[in-house]
């Protein structure tokens, strides 16, 4: 790589960094945009609770929903879906037997 590559690589990376540190607009910009992203996504582990709050999940292109430690779910992640919600959808897996 030539010297000259080389400088311009690291003036790329100072004025990112340099961005970054002295902009605070722009980080806000980013972690409001992670945040969004964040919570369209849900949490990554949701508790299951009691009564219509209660949390199933469903795999992409799955007709059932299913309990959390299912052993249809294994290599599989699973999207939590209210349970008042994925009834509608969905059908109970008649492997672990959720909540219906």
């Amino acid at each position: 790589m030539s010297l000259n590559k080389i400088l311009v690589f690291l003036a790329v990376c100072a004025a990112i960094i340099g961005v970054w540190v002295f902009s605070p607009g722009v980080r806000h910009s980013v972690k409001s945009w992670f945040q969004t992203v964040k919570e369209d996504i849900g949490p990554s582990e949701p508790e299951a609770t009691v009564g219509s709050q209660a949390k199933v999940f469903v795999p992409r292109g799955d007709a059932y929903y299913h309990v959390r430690d299912c052993p249809l779910l294994e290599g599989k992640t699973g999207i939590p879906w209210p349970l008042d919600k994925a009834r509608e959808l969905y059908r109970p897996c008649p492997e672990c037997n959720p909540p219906r």
